[in-house]
């Protein structure tokens, strides 16, 4: 009888700490030419981002973020390894990342995270070398190729196929502690998203809708074809904004959602005309450099607007030290703890 007690405790012992051990998760989400002030939360008027509104008002919204650098591969390499341009030397279309240059995946995985990446932008990914480090990385150029990216609006996988394949990935994984990855691409050009967000936006408009304009030469369209330009950008964004919900409604069902870390920013926003140049390129104006930045996290006060100066390296050095990971060689300040007294966006 004495045996049979000491053996019901020490098993009610192993069932009750396998049950109070919780799995860790952060998530660090990209989205492709998103511009902060298209967004509700930052004050657009039109209706793009209702479910990143949701999460900005229990987030802390930052105003002042910039990119490294103004297109994808310099500028998520930075995000990827928390150094400028110039230091991780990723910035033209045929460089890749050396493999002398340590990133934010490797340290986080030396650190006991595993670490995961589904990537919908190749330059954001395997194209340029980025995924030195991830025990798992998908993207359009190893995985995702055309014949199996499902339906698509831009030519690229959707935010929503990218975030069901994370989550069945994420379902089978049995990893305690988990970095994710993710890096959708509705928004990018050409703008596209399914009819009934583009006739939400367009408004009646019947005329030639430019998809992806003239990047500098001779494009000084009608007001009202350029009005159409932007809408359908902005319904590109709102149909990238539910997958965002997706997303959201995901890590709550599977109750990761209160205790994780999730920073939802931009690679690069884009330009609509303004300065007489459209999409993104190597132009520093801030509707190519200027980011969100969207942090839901232990120790980020719901609601708190912060005004400080932010940039893409402050991302993966935070997101480094909130893993327990190293911070040796990153020139970038703890979001917690530092303020940036400059930042650097160069190509």
């Amino acid at each position: 009888m004495l045996r049979l007690l000491v053996f019901l405790a020490v098993s009610f012992g192993v069932v009750f700490s396998a049950q109070a051990k919780e799995r860790e998760l952060m998530v660090l989400v990209l989205i492709d030419a998103l511009r902060p002030d298209h967004m509700g939360a930052y004050g657009y008027d039109k209706p793009t981002t209702p479910e990143l509104d949701k999460l900005a008002a229990i987030s802390t919204r930052y105003t002042r973020v910039y990119a490294n650098a103004p297109w994808t591969r310099p500028s998520t390499a930075s995000f990827l390894t928390g150094l400028n341009a110039s230091r991780h030397r990723t910035e033209t279309s045929k460089q890749k990342l050396p493999q002398d240059i340590t990133t934010l995946a490797e340290r986080l995985k030396k650190a006991g995270w595993t670490t995961a990446g589904f990537v919908a932008n190749g330059n954001g990914g395997s194209l340029a070398k980025l995924q030195k480090g991830f025990d798992v990385f998908r993207d359009p150029t190893n995985t995702y190729t055309k014949k199996k990216r499902g339906k698509t609006y831009n030519g690229l996988p959707t935010g929503h196929f990218l975030v069901d394949k994370a989550f069945q990935w994420l379902d089978q994984d049995k990893s305690d502690k988990v970095f994710l990855f993710l890096f959708t691409v509705d928004p990018h050009d050409p703008y596209s998203a399914p009819k009934h967000l583009e006739k939400q936006f367009l408004k009646g408009y019947k005329g030639k809708i430019t998809r992806s304009p003239i990047w500098e030469y001779k494009n000084n369209y009608p007001p009202e074809r350029r009005k159409a330009t932007i809408a359908v950008y902005d319904a590109s964004i709102r149909y990238g904004d539910e997958a965002m919900g997706k997303l959201i409604e995901g890590l709550k069902k599977r109750n990761l959602f209160d205790k994780s870390t999730l920073m939802i920013t931009s690679d690069h926003g884009e330009g609509m005309g303004e300065h007489g140049f459209y999409m993104h390129a190597h132009h520093f104006w801030d509707e190519v450099v200027k980011i969100p930045l969207l942090v839901k996290a232990p120790g980020f006060t719901p609601g708190k607007v912060d005004e400080r100066l932010t940039q893409s390296l402050d991302v993966a050095k935070t997101l480094a030290a909130l893993g327990g990971a190293s911070t040796k060689g990153m020139p970038g300040y703890h979001l917690l703890k530092e303020e940036a007294p400059h930042v650097i966006s160069e190509y």
